[in-house]
C-alpha cells in the first residue's frame, strides 16, 4: 500500500491537505512564499502549487492522471526550468516535485550544499 495515496485521493479528495501544515512551515522557514490551489473537478482534475522568492517564481501542476509540469521563471523573464513528467504513483511525485522550490532557492543564491533535508530512514 502506498502511504502517499493515489492521485485521485491527493487531488479530488484533497488528500494533499494533510501535508499543508508541514509544507507551509518548511517553505516559510526557507523564506519561500507558497500556496496550493485545487482546480475544478473534471475528467482531468488538477492541483497546482505556486512558489515565489526574490528572483523568481515557480509552479508545480499535477493532474489526477499522474501527469505533472514543473516550471521556474526568473524575475528577468528567463525560463530556468520546464519539465513534464508522467508519474506512476504519488510516491514518485512527492520525491520529485521539490525540484521547483530548490531551484528557486538556487536562483536566489542560497547555499544548497549546507541545506539540511530530513529524509526518512530506508
Amino acid at each position: 500500500m502506498n502511504p502517499f495515496g493515489t492521485f485521485h485521493e491527493l487531488i479530488e479528495e484533497r488528500g494533499f491537505e494533510r501535508c499543508q501544515p508541514a509544507l507551509v512551515s518548511r517553505w516559510k522557514a526557507h523564506c519561500i512564499d507558497y500556496s496550493v490551489t485545487y482546480g475544478k473537478k473534471t475528467a482531468k482534475s488538477c492541483l497546482w502549487m505556486d512558489y515565489a522568492v526574490e528572483g523568481g517564481v515557480g509552479r508545480v501542476t499535477v493532474w489526477v492522471s499522474g501527469e505533472a509540469y514543473f516550471e521556474v521563471r526568473a524575475t528577468d523573464g528567463r525560463d530556468v526550468l520546464r519539465e513534464t513528467h508522467l508519474f506512476r504513483d504519488t510516491k514518485d511525485f512527492h520525491m520529485t516535485y521539490s525540484r521547483v522550490p530548490l531551484m528557486l532557492m538556487k536562483l536566489r543564491g542560497d547555499d544548497l550544499v549546507s541545506l539540511t533535508i530530513n529524509l526518512p530512514d530506508v
